[in-house]
């Protein structure tokens, strides 16, 4: 699977997950979003290090 896949589903199911509740889903969502985009930045930028 690549990182694009990856990445797709895992939006996918944070907006899935937030969109059934009100104000504080939404603030949930996107404080998951930001989380997940750290952990694929952190991700990113130790695979690229070691492979060069």
């Amino acid at each position: 699977m690549s990182p694009k896949n990856v990445i797709i589903i895992l939006v996918a199911v944070i907006i899935l997950l937030g969109a059934t509740g009100g104000d504080d889903s939404a603030a949930a969502v996107g404080n998951a979003i930001g989380e997940a985009v750290r952990l694929i930045k952190v991700a990113w930028d130790a695979m690229v290090n070691s492979s060069g």
